[in-house]
C-alpha cells in the first residue's frame, strides 16, 4: 500500500511538471511573436545619419561595396550645416569618382533652409567647378540673394575661351564649365541683376542655349539688348532663343508692338508672337487682333493673327481663326497655302467651334483642300467626311 502511494504521488508531480514544460514552451513560441510587434510599434530601426554613411562610404573595400551603400541610402539627405561641411570635405579627400558622385548628389539633396546657406556660401571659393556648380543651384533654390556678388563674380570669370579650347579635347569638361555659367547667368537673371545682365551679354556667346534661357528670363530690361542681338546676322540665334524665353508680364506691350513691327525680320516677330502666345498666354494680343478684325483696318498686328490664335489656342483665338478662314478670299497660290495651314490649325486644336466653317470647306474645287477639310474634322469629330468630290 505505501508502494503505490509513492508511485501515485511520483506520477502527479510528473505529470504536474510535463504541464509546466508544455505552458512554459507555448508561451516563448508565442512570446517572440508578441515583443516582435511590440518592438516594431515601438523602437524603430535606427536611422542612418550622414555621418555615419560617409564613415561606411570611406571604408568600403570596392566599388561595389559603395554602390550597395549608394542604393541602400538613397533617403538620407543632408540635415545640418555639419552635413553638408563633412560632405565638401569628403569632395576634397577622395579621388574616388563614386564617392565624388555621391558627395555632389547629397548636397544637392539639401533642403531650403537659410541655416544652411553658410556651406555652400564658402564652397563658392573651392578649385572644384562641379562643388561650385551645385553651390550655385542650391544657393538658388534657398534664395540666398547674399551670393549674387559671388555668382557674378564666377559669371565674369568664365572664359569663352576657355569652353571652346575645352570642347576640343573633352567634351564633358567642356560640358561642366558651360554648366558652370549657365547655372550662374540662370541665378542672376532671377533678382534680374543688372550688373550681371551686362555681364551676360558680354559672355553669351560661349553660353549657347543656357546663356539665352537666361537673358530671357531677364524679360522687360533685356528687352532692348535681345532684340540687338536678334538683328545682327552673327547673334541672332542668341538674340532669337532670348525673346523666345521671355515670360515678364511687363514685357506683354513691348513684345506686342515687336509683333506687330513690319520692320522687324518674321523670324524675330513670329518670336514674340510665340512668347506672347505661350509664355505669357497673352490674351491682350488676341484682343487687339479681334479688334484690328472688327475695324476692318489693314493693321499690321493681323500679318500675324493666324499664327497668334494658333499659339494661344483660346476658345476666342478660335473663333478669330473661323472668321478668318470665313472670309478668306483665294486669290493667289499664296492664299490658297494659307487658307490650308487655317484648315490644319483648326483640327490639331479639336475645337467644336470650328466645324460649321469647315464643313463649308468641302465644296472646295481644290482636292488637297477638301482632303485636309475631311482629316481636320475628323480629328474634332471622329467622323469620316466625304472629300473625293464636291458636295
Amino acid at each position: 500500500m505505501k508502494t503505490v502511494k509513492i508511485f501515485l504521488v511520483v506520477a502527479v508531480m510528473v505529470g504536474a511538471a510535463a504541464y509546466v514544460c508544455a505552458l512554459e514552451g507555448a508561451n516563448t513560441a508565442a512570446a517572440p511573436k508578441q515583443n516582435n510587434t511590440k518592438d516594431a510599434a515601438i523602437l524603430p530601426e535606427v536611422e542612418e545619419t550622414m555621418p555615419k554613411l560617409i564613415g561606411r562610404l570611406r571604408n568600403a573595400k570596392n566599388d561595389q561595396e559603395k554602390e550597395t551603400i549608394f542604393k541602400t541610402a538613397s533617403n538620407v539627405r543632408p540635415r545640418s550645416s555639419k552635413d553638408a561641411d563633412d560632405l565638401i570635405l569628403l569632395l576634397k579627400a577622395t579621388k574616388s569618382p563614386l564617392e565624388r558622385s555621391f558627395a555632389l548628389e547629397k548636397l544637392g539633396q539639401t533642403p531650403d533652409e537659410p541655416t544652411l546657406v553658410t556651406p555652400f556660401m564658402r564652397a563658392l571659393d573651392s578649385d572644384d567647378r562641379e562643388l561650385r556648380i551645385v553651390a550655385i543651384r542650391s544657393l538658388h533654390r534657398m534664395k540666398a540673394t547674399g551670393a549674387l556678388p559671388r555668382v557674378r563674380r564666377i559669371l565674369k570669370d568664365y572664359s569663352v575661351m576657355g569652353f571652346k579650347t575645352a570642347n576640343l579635347v573633352s567634351k564633358t569638361k567642356a560640358r561642366v564649365i558651360l554648366a558652370e555659367g549657365a547655372e550662374a547667368a540662370m541665378f542672376l537673371a532671377e533678382y534680374r541683376d543688372t550688373e550681371g545682365l551686362n555681364i551676360l551679354v558680354d559672355k553669351i556667346e560661349g553660353l549657347e542655349a543656357g546663356g539665352a534661357k537666361a537673358l530671357g528670363l531677364y524679360g522687360k530690361i533685356a528687352l532692348p539688348k535681345i532684340l540687338e542681338l536678334a538683328r545682327d546676322k552673327k547673334m541672332k540665334d542668341y538674340g532669337i532663343g532670348a525673346l523666345s524665353a521671355i515670360v515678364d508680364r511687363d514685357a506683354e506691350d513691348d513684345l506686342i508692338y515687336v509683333a506687330a513691327d513690319r520692320t522687324e525680320s518674321e523670324p524675330v516677330r513670329l518670336t514674340a508672337v510665340h512668347a506672347l502666345a505661350k509664355g505669357l498666354k497673352s490674351d491682350k494680343l488676341i484682343d487687339q487682333i479681334d479688334e484690328a478684325m472688327r475695324q476692318k483696318k489693314d493693321a499690321a498686328i493681323l500679318d500675324i493673327a493666324s499664327v497668334a490664335c494658333f499659339a494661344r489656342k483660346s476658345d476666342k483665338a478660335v473663333k478669330i481663326l473661323v472668321s478668318i478662314l470665313a472670309n478668306l478670299t483665294e486669290v493667289s497660290y499664296k492664299d490658297k497655302l494659307r487658307k490650308q495651314t487655317i484648315i490644319s490649325e483648326l483640327g490639331e486644336l479639336k475645337n467644336p467651334l470650328a466645324v460649321t466653317v469647315l464643313e463649308k470647306q468641302l465644296v472646295d474645287s481644290d482636292t488637297d483642300t477638301r482632303q485636309l477639310t475631311a482629316r481636320a474634322l475628323k480629328e474634332i469629330t471622329g467622323k469620316e467626311y466625304d472629300w473625293q468630290s464636291p458636295r
